[in-house]
C-alpha cells in the first residue's frame, strides 16, 4: 500500500511540475507580448526611447528562454531591430536581426518565409542607411526571390519591399528603376488599399524624382 501511495505521489508531483512549467511559459509569453505591444505603440507615436524601454526587456526575456514560442521570439527580435534602426543605433539593429535570423529554423513553414522576408528587407534598409549599397541590393534581391516563392505575401509587406527597392535605386542614380518600383507600389495601394502614412510616403518619394 505504501509503495502504491509513493507511486501516486510521484505521478502527481510530475504532473504538477509539468503544469507549473507550462503556466510559467504562458505567463512569460504574455509578458513578452504586452511589452511588444507597448513598444510598437510608442514607436508609432514617435517616442523611440519609450519604445526601446519596453522592447528591450521583451527581447531579453525571449532570448533568455529557448522555450519561448519561435514566432514570438522572432517578433521580439524584429521589433527591436526596427526600433534601433529608427533610433539610428545601427549596430544594435544588426545584432537583433542576427538573433532573429537565428530563430528562423525553429519557425513553422508558414511563418518562416514571411519572417525571413521582413528580416531581409530590414537588413537591406539598415545597410542602405550606413552606405553599404552592395549589401542592401543583395538583401533586397534575396527578399524579392523569397517573396516570389512565398505566396501569398501580404500586400503591405510587398509594397514596403518595393518602396525600399525604389529608394535604393534612386540613391544609386537609377531613376528609371526607381520609377518602376514606385509604380508597383502605387498599383498595390490602388488594388489593396493602404494606410494614409504609406500613401504620403509614396508621394514624398515620387516628389524626390521630379526634376529640379
Amino acid at each position: 500500500m505504501a509503495r502504491l501511495v509513493r507511486r501516486l505521489v510521484a505521478v502527481v508531483n510530475t504532473w504538477a511540475a509539468a503544469a507549473m512549467g507550462e503556466m510559467r511559459k504562458r505567463g512569460r509569453s504574455a509578458r513578452i507580448g504586452r511589452r511588444l505591444w507597448l513598444a510598437r505603440y510608442w514607436q508609432a507615436t514617435g517616442d523611440l526611447e519609450e519604445a526601446a524601454r519596453h522592447g528591450r526587456p521583451a527581447a531579453r526575456l525571449a532570448h533568455r528562454h529557448p522555450s519561448t514560442p519561435a514566432r514570438l521570439a522572432a517578433d521580439a527580435g524584429l521589433t527591436m531591430a526596427y526600433i534601433e534602426r529608427d533610433r539610428a543605433e545601427y549596430a544594435g539593429s544588426f545584432d537583433y536581426l542576427g538573433w532573429t535570423i537565428g530563430v528562423l529554423p525553429r519557425l513553422a513553414p508558414g511563418d518562416h518565409g514571411r519572417v525571413a522576408i521582413r528580416a531581409l528587407t530590414a537588413l537591406a534598409d539598415i545597410n542602405r542607411r550606413v552606405g553599404r549599397y552592395s549589401e542592401a541590393v543583395t538583401a533586397l534581391a534575396q527578399a524579392r526571390e523569397l517573396a516570389e516563392a512565398t505566396r501569398p505575401i501580404e500586400p503591405a509587406r510587398m509594397a514596403a519591399m518595393m518602396m525600399l527597392e525604389g529608394i535604393v535605386a534612386k540613391e544609386l542614380g537609377d531613376l528609371d528603376r526607381a520609377h518602376r518600383c514606385y509604380a508597383s507600389v502605387a498599383g498595390i495601394h490602388q488594388r489593396d488599399g493602404c494606410m494614409s502614412a504609406d500613401a504620403a510616403a509614396l508621394q514624398h518619394n515620387l516628389a524626390g524624382l521630379a526634376p529640379p
